[in-house]
């Protein structure tokens, strides 16, 4: 492994590091963990990403530009505009919202805008569960900036 892929790769080790360590967060397990809930979710589908492409950019990139870690694409889903909506027994609402990319190496979700009611919990995960970041809270608020990121290896 040559000199500027270890670099990149310890790049991406710390900031996954950072991401998760650096948020607030209460522990726990989604609902749908230990509760039977509809199997039907939406989906939303990234546009697949030309990689050799930019690996090709990547080599002719100056020296002194950061190196790419990942290619992003700017999406709005919230609340009110995705996600599958459920109903709970005990009157409580539950939303879901699958999040796919082909043959990506991770996903990694940064908020520019974050807020939950109180008393709301979101987690992220992958599909086998091994993987859990939460629960974020109304805690964890932020109106300008990116103040809640997290990023699954799926």
């Amino acid at each position: 492994m040559n000199s500027r892929a270890r670099l990149f790769a310890f790049i991406l080790l710390f900031a996954a590091c950072y991401c998760v360590y650096a948020q607030l967060s209460e522990g726990g397990q989604p609902y749908s963990f230990t509760h039977e809930v509809s199997v039907s979710k939406e989906v939303k589908e990234m546009p697949e990403v030309d990689v050799e492409a930019l690996l090709l950019e990547d080599q002719f990139a100056p020296e002194d530009e950061p190196y790419r870690f990942g290619y992003g694409f700017d999406v709005s889903y919230s609340l009110q505009n995705s996600g599958t909506w459920d109903k709970l027994p005990d009157g409580g609402k539950l939303w879901r919202l699958q999040i796919m990319s082909q043959a990506a190496y991770s996903i990694n979700l940064i908020y520019d805008k974050f807020k939950l009611p109180d008393g709301a919990k979101f987690f992220i995960y992958n599909d086998d569960k091994s993987m859990l970041i939460g629960a974020f809270t109304s805690q964890n608020k932020s109106t300008v900036g990116a103040h809640l990121s997290g990023g699954l290896q799926l």
